[in-house]
C-alpha cells in the first residue's frame, strides 16, 4: 500500500488520472463548466496557478512527447477548415457532455450548419 496525502492506495490497484475532471476543478479554473477556450491564451494563465493543473498531455518526465506537434497540427487543420467553412450551431445552447469517457463527447447529437466560404 501507499499513502498520498489522506488517501491510501492498496497495492496492485490501478490509478487513473482524468484530464476531463482535472480541468473542471473550481479551485484552479474560473467557471470550469463554462465553454471558454480563451482561458488558455497568454495573459489569463489559469493553468499556471498550480503545477500540472492542465494535465491534458500529462506532465513531468512522463508528459506527451507529441504535445507541440499536436498543437501545430490542430492549428493547421483548424485554420484550413475555418478558411473554407462558416460554422453555426443549429441549437444555440452548448450540448451536455459525457464526463465518463476519457475524451469527453457530447451527449446525443450536436448539429452544426456548415456554409462554404467563397
Amino acid at each position: 500500500d501507499i499513502t498520498c496525502n489522506e488517501y491510501t492506495i492498496p497495492a496492485g490497484h490501478i490509478v487513473f488520472s482524468s484530464p476531463a475532471a482535472a480541468c473542471r476543478l473550481p479551485d484552479y479554473w474560473a467557471e470550469p463548466d463554462k465553454y471558454d477556450p480563451m482561458r488558455f491564451l497568454d495573459g489569463r494563465n489559469e493553468e499556471d496557478r498550480q503545477p500540472y493543473t492542465n494535465v491534458s498531455f500529462g506532465g513531468g518526465m512522463h508528459g506527451c512527447m507529441g504535445q507541440q506537434y499536436a498543437y501545430i497540427q490542430v492549428k493547421i487543420v483548424l485554420s484550413i477548415f475555418f478558411r473554407l467553412f462558416k460554422v453555426e450551431m443549429v441549437d444555440k445552447t452548448f450540448p451536455k457532455q459525457d464526463y465518463t469517457c476519457l475524451v469527453v463527447p457530447p451527449v446525443g447529437e450536436t448539429l452544426a450548419k456548415l456554409t462554404r466560404v467563397d
